[in-house]
């Protein structure tokens, strides 16, 4: 009997590329001097609001390493997330003018109305006539329950519904969206140290997200990033030299002291640049050498 093999990869990875959307996207707001709160899991896959709490933005991801068939319009990816928008639209959890995308590595096929739904070829008519065909004809058990919620809509609702969604497809999968990231901090660092410095960035924000999703934290906020783009944007200058938090926070045993005792350390001391140069505090870094 040939054994079977049992993989979370691929919906571990799906986790993950929520995580690294939720930080393209909130780079992307802050550049443009938005101001939001974020979260993940929560409202939605990743999902913006206010600081009041009010939603801006809902996203939906679907993730593939791999190569994909479009959307058809009885396609489960794409049923699953109408029905999840369906039902907090007539829930009252989404309100008139927020943004709902639906962000896909794969590419739907041309007519589909997941092809009418997106920002190059939008036609919002004609993709809920194709929906209502489907909803109708569509043998698809899977799909049962998203037809039914479709269907208990009334059709300006559907419409309005539609107007607020928009596909964007052929995305980059996870590995190939830190190009993506890599552009965002652009001008927070020279370009040799870029890839160091989103490496000390992602490590901040997949810990944040831990401690929101566990709900030791509320929603990540604009203020939040913005500080911690300042702060490594301070540590990288190119006389500093980045601060690991990792080794900050070790404690050495009497053993490992010891094996140091015949090195010789340096500390180079560098004044801060403050209005009142003799009472300010110097900034150092310490290195181990012989001199």
């Amino acid at each position: 009997m040939p054994v079977q093999t049992f993989s979370a990869a691929d919906a571990s990875l799906g986790y993950a590329y929520q995580v690294r959307i939720a930080l393209l996207r909130a780079l992307e707001l802050a550049r443009k001097g938005s101001h939001f709160d974020v979260a993940v899991e929560t409202l939605d896959d990743v999902s913006f609001s206010t600081s009041g709490g009010e939603p801006l933005e809902l996203l939906q991801l679907k993730h593939s390493l791999q190569a994909q068939a479009g959307l058809s319009d009885a396609s489960p990816a794409l049923w699953k997330t109408l029905r999840i928008w369906s039902t907090k639209w007539q829930g009252s959890e989404i309100q008139e003018g927020v943004k709902l995308y639906l962000i896909t590595t794969s590419v739907p096929s041309s007519g589909s109305a997941a092809s009418f739904l997106k920002c190059s070829s939008r036609n919002c008519a004609e993709a809920r006539r194709l929906l209502d065909l489907a909803a109708s004809t569509s043998m698809n058990v899977e799909n049962s329950a998203a037809y039914a919620e479709w269907k208990a809509m009334s059709p300006s609702a559907q419409s309005a519904l539609l107007e607020q969604i928009e596909i964007i497809d052929g995305a980059p999968n996870i590995l190939a969206i830190e190009d993506s990231l890599l552009e965002q901090i652009w001008g927070f660092v020279e370009a040799a140290k870029r890839h160091v410095f989103l490496e000390y960035l992602e490590g901040w924000w997949f810990r944040r997200v831990l401690r929101q999703l566990a709900d030791d934290a509320p929603a990540i906020s604009t203020a939040e990033i913005e500080s911690q783009l300042d702060t490594l944007r301070e540590q990288f200058q190119r006389d500093n030299l980045p601060i690991d938090e990792a080794l900050l926070a070790q404690e050495l045993d009497a053993a490992l002291i010891e094996s140091y005792g015949s090195h010789v350390f340096v500390c180079v001391f560098r004044r801060s640049r403050a209005t009142v140069p003799t009472q300010a505090r110097p900034s150092f870094r310490c290195m181990p050498g012989r001199w």
